[in-house]
């Protein structure tokens, strides 16, 4: 019986770890949309596993949730902004465990109607809840208020050394876009970028300008990546960095939004795969609201 109990005691111990791994996979850049269900999944089959060899809620199971939760906590409470995560984890890691543990003990009917309400609920908060949280989130901690309103000049260079200033783009909306090579934040933005260049590929008023990071990677490397970003968009190399120093860009991928008259009005610091979901329709808007203006 001894033997049993700490078979079951490690079972769920290592399964604690390995539910706070998962919990926190992607807490940063990685961040992904399937993270949340998996989580669902995760937490589902711990409970149907408690109920199966404990038949009840115990020690064992208590200590699988203090470590599988409770250690997530942890760098949530050392990162500002980010105890929102740990709290939309456990939203979502509670109820499945607690349906997964009921599964054994309520009729058929049940059983669906909870499993499909697991579903219903945990697709709700992971492609639609979240990410408009995790997008909210990013604006208030990155955005640069001081900068607002403030007129931008700059001087960057294509692969060819052709120079493109703020006067390029006199009366135009542009979309400036720092970045790096290797930087795999910046990789999963451009995609978004592409179709944003599709989107408005017949507006003469609106460019998009990338910026590779001069203070970072040299001009030669620049060349060889620059092949690999679309061609709907204005590919840069920022040499002297001075630009970056006066915009203040600390993080990587960084958007400037920058209306007809040369002034600085949004920024955004940071992606992530569950950007994705709203990303592309809150950055067309902004940009309609600019092309509008008089």
């Amino acid at each position: 019986m001894i033997k049993h109990r700490l078979i079951l005691f490690f079972l769920y111990l290592c399964n604690g770890f390995t539910a706070q791994y998962l919990i926190a996979f992607g807490r940063w850049e990685k961040a992904d949309y399937i993270k949340l269900p998996i989580i669902a999944i995760v937490f589902y089959l711990a409970g149907y596993t408690v109920q199966h060899f404990e038949k009840r809620i115990n020690f064992n199971a208590f200590l699988f949730l203090i470590i599988s939760l409770g250690i997530g906590l942890i760098p949530a409470l050392d990162v500002r902004g980010y105890i929102i995560n740990w709290v939309i984890e456990v939203c979502i890691a509670l109820p499945a465990f607690f349906i997964g543990f009921s599964m054994a003990l309520i009729r058929l009917r049940k059983k669906i109607i909870f499993l499909l309400s697991l579903v219903i609920y945990t697709c709700l908060v992971s492609f639609i809840i979240n990410p408009r949280i995790v997008y909210n989130k990013m604006i208030a901690l990155n955005s640069k208020k001081e900068l607002y309103g403030t007129p931008v000049s700059f001087k960057y260079i294509d692969k060819n050394g052709f120079s493109y200033t703020n006067k390029t783009f006199k009366n135009k909306v542009v979309l400036v876009e720092y970045w790096f090579v290797g930087c795999s934040p910046c990789y999963l933005k451009m995609r978004e970028l592409k179709k944003l260049a599709e989107h408005y590929k017949d507006n003469k008023d609106f460019a998009i300008v990338t910026v590779d990071a001069g203070e970072i990677d040299s001009f030669e490397n620049f060349k060889k990546e620059v092949g690999l970003l679309p061609s709907t968009m204005i590919n840069t190399y920022d040499s002297a960095s001075q630009t970056a120093t006066f915009l203040k860009v600390s993080g990587y991928p960084t958007e400037f939004l920058i209306d007809r008259n040369g002034m600085i009005r949004d920024q955004f610091v940071g992606y992530g795969n569950d950007l994705k979901l709203v990303y592309l329709n809150k950055t067309i808007k902004k940009i309609d609201a600019l092309l509008n203006e008089k």
